[in-house]
């Protein structure tokens, strides 16, 4: 995150006349001298703005400048040891396996890092879970996560903090500067084999998952689909190729799920099949029993 110092120049000028000794001819050119000076002022006054604003306008652009440096600087931190002030707190860069490696949480949202198998796992807090790709190949330990390359720090109270190597897209969802602590727990991971079966939301939109051949289709009084189930390992999940992307998000015991859509390059959410879907109309019987 860049944070931008603006700084601020203020100026007064005072100055004053005083009578003297010699009466009126003093007074005179009293008189004049300050109307002098008065016109010499407004005179200058452009020159001087113009000045501050230079001044000014530099010093900003440097500020900005180093700023941006330091941030495009942390992706490339290789000395062990090597920290940084960020918002009042320390952060060191990790370098070994060990320091990452385990379950990490806030909330509900987890993450988990395993160094043997070059994967990590997320989870939201929505129950969408995710797998991606781990690597030390740059000399630090690195994940990607929905088409970003993360670095990990280390807070001075062993608090773990992913940074983003570059600037992430407004639009695309990321994990940059997310505080993770330390967790004995696990996630609650599932398999797309786990939600095979057929969906029906409030509005009467029925889903079917056919995880053997990676299969779906969608059907509304409106529409009627089918594509395929794809995950590009990136940390974000198992998704529809419906109205962009639609991704699983399940609960519940899996026996209901929600659909988080993301625009894509030739479609996007268009407002159908939202809300939650239920196994078999939602009346809870075994999915394995139900017919489309």
């Amino acid at each position: 995150m860049l944070r931008r110092t603006i700084f601020s120049v203020t100026g007064e000028q005072t100055g004053a006349l005083y009578p003297g000794p010699y009466g009126g001819r003093i007074m005179k050119k009293k008189k004049n001298l300050a109307a002098f000076g008065k016109l010499t002022v407004i005179a200058l006054l452009p020159v001087l703005a113009a000045t501050w604003l230079c001044a000014c306008g530099s010093e900003e652009e440097e500020a900005e400048t180093t700023a941006k440096a330091t941030a495009e600087d942390i992706s490339n931190r290789s000395d062990p040891g090597d920290s940084w002030e960020e918002a009042g707190n320390t952060l060191t860069l990790a370098t070994e396996d060990g320091e990452v490696a385990g379950l990490w949480s806030i909330g509900e949202r987890k993450l988990y890092i395993d160094p043997d198998a070059g994967m990590y796992t997320y989870q939201t807090p929505d129950g969408r879970v995710g797998t991606g790709t781990y690597s030390t190949d740059s000399g630090t330990p690195m994940i990607c996560f929905n088409g970003y390359d993360y670095n990990f720090a280390i807070r001075q109270d062993g608090i773990l903090v992913p940074i983003i190597d570059g600037e992430a897209d407004e639009d695309k969802e990321n994990i940059d500067r997310i505080t993770f602590e330390p967790d004995s727990g696990s996630i609650e991971a599932w398999s797309l084999s786990d939600l095979t079966g057929y969906y029906v939301n409030d509005s009467g939109e029925a889903i079917t998952i056919d995880a053997d051949n990676m299969q779906y289709t969608a059907e509304s009084d409106t529409t009627s689909a089918a594509g395929t189930i794809g995950d590009d390992l990136n940390g974000m999940g198992p998704f529809l190729s419906l109205n962009g992307y639609g991704y699983i998000c399940p609960h519940e015991g899996l026996a209901e799920f929600t659909l988080q859509f993301v625009a894509g390059t030739y479609s996007e959410p268009d407002g159908s099949f939202e809300g939650t879907f239920y196994v078999n109309s939602g009346n809870g019987e075994d999915r394995e029993d139900s017919e489309p």
